[in-house]
Formats: C-alpha cells, sequence, structure tokens
C-alpha cells in the first residue's frame, strides 16, 4: 500500500511517506529528502494555490536531478523522485 500524507510545514521525508502533498498556501517551507536508499521514491505535490513554493532539500553532499542543490516547486506541481546510488535522487 503506498501511503500517502499531507502536510502544511517543513518536513523531512522517511520509508512512512510516499506521496506527499504538501499545502503551502500557509507559507513556503521545505522537504528535506532523506539519505538515499537504492529504489526509494517519492511524489511531491504543491496543492497549495497561494502563490508560495515547496523547496525539495537533498541530505547532505547527495544529489538531486543532477546537482548538490535545492529544487523549488510552486503551486499545482509535481515532482516524481526515485534514488538511485550512483546517480542520486531523479
Amino acid at each position: 500500500k503506498v501511503n500517502s500524507t499531507r502536510i502544511t510545514g517543513t518536513t523531512t521525508l522517511d520509508n512512512t511517506y510516499h506521496t506527499v502533498f504538501c499545502d503551502s498556501d500557509g507559507g513556503a517551507f521545505t522537504v528535506t529528502l532523506p539519505a538515499g536508499d537504492n529504489g526509494r521514491h517519492y511524489r511531491i505535490i504543491n496543492c497549495g494555490s497561494s502563490g508560495n513554493v515547496v523547496t525539495i532539500a537533498p541530505n547532505g553532499a547527495e544529489l538531486l536531478t543532477g546537482a548538490n542543490a535545492s529544487r523549488t516547486i510552486s503551486d499545482k506541481s509535481v515532482i516524481i523522485l526515485e534514488y538511485e546510488t550512483t546517480e542520486g535522487w531523479y
């Protein structure tokens, strides 16, 4: 079973999260990815409608879409990430 969770503030994901609905209407916040585990995946949705971004941050020195840097997603945007040991989060 895939777990769906709604969050409204800064959160560090773990293995209890799968699909994450980020309600950013109360303000921008950060979702931090955990240490990578080959094959782990997340679907992260900014379901807000107030113009606030959700920042996706990698764990430590891990790569997020090819760089050790955060990414942001705006209202009504979705990012699907899977971890691969050599490449990091894509």
